[in-house]
């Protein structure tokens, strides 16, 4: 970002911001599509159980890169 020409800069920003408007729109539609398929406890109750396995997994991902590569 520092490196970036100050021509080119406010393309970058704007994309970004692009690109993170939709990355955060995303999740609104594909959880109403979840409510609407399986119902709003079963929507929420999937949603739970992927949020858990990736904090798990980013968890236990952290705790072996920790564990290996101490110095």
């Amino acid at each position: 970002q520092e490196n970036t020409p100050f021509k080119v800069r406010g393309r970058v920003f704007g994309i970004l911001g692009a690109l993170t408007t939709i990355a955060l729109a995303v999740p609104v539609f594909v959880s109403a599509a979840l409510v609407d398929i399986l119902g709003p406890i079963w929507a929420i109750g999937l949603i739970c159980v992927i949020l858990s396995a990736i904090g798990i997994l980013s968890a236990r991902k952290k705790y072996v890169k920790q564990f290996y590569y101490r110095a």
